[in-house]
């Protein structure tokens, strides 16, 4: 879907939205670390996070697979959903439960770069409206899920455990793929 927000044909390949899907986690993370505390526990908000993420992930990986609609630009068929906008909505959304107590620009500010983020994907004709639409509404999905199911999987880990409280362990672990880099992070809680 071309039209008046499109970018001219020698634009570059690299888009700010590549960058910008993430920008609500790293407000996340800048917010923490000038003291606004937030609503849950560092430990328990990774987890939450980490459940977020791998579901919004799973979801909008499974669909691209089952759908396969080619993209404005018709470079592939991983147009339905928007896997960026998913992503900016799970981080906005995980901003907003954490800060809404503590300041409410803070919070909304994720929705508005999330917003940024949809609106380019359509702009640089790599997902049609639709995409984006469907792309945010996954991401905020998968996060209001992990806020409902982390206290019970947190609630029947204490229940196994009757003796003294159990204490969450992050493990990140760096990996070299060739062409590419990356960060696993195992959680056990």
């Amino acid at each position: 879907m071309s039209g008046a927000f499109s970018l001219p044909a020698n634009a570059q390949h690299y888009y700010f939205d590549d960058a910008l899907q993430v920008s609500p986690l790293v407000v996340h993370a800048a917010a923490y670390s000038f003291g606004m505390k937030g609503k849950t526990a560092v430990s328990d908000r990774l987890c939450i996070g980490a459940i977020a993420l791998a579901t919004d992930e799973l979801l909008v990986q499974g669909l691209k697979h089952v759908v396969d609609e080619r993209r404005p630009d018709d470079s592939d068929l991983n147009s339905f959903p928007s896997g960026h906008s998913a992503r900016a909505f799970c981080g906005a959304s995980l901003l907003f439960h954490e800060y809404k107590n503590d300041n409410m620009w803070v919070a909304c500010s994720g929705y508005a770069l999330a917003t940024l983020t949809g609106v380019l994907r359509v702009c640089h004709d790599r997902h049609y409206t639709h995409d984006v639409l469907a792309g945010a509404a996954i991401g905020m999905a998968s996060t209001e899920f992990a806020y409902w199911i982390f206290p019970k999987l947190k609630q029947s880990r204490s229940n196994k455990n009757q003796g003294p409280k159990y204490k969450t362990t992050l493990i990140p672990t760096p990996y070299y793929i060739y062409k590419g880099a990356g960060m696993s992070l195992a959680i056990n809680f």
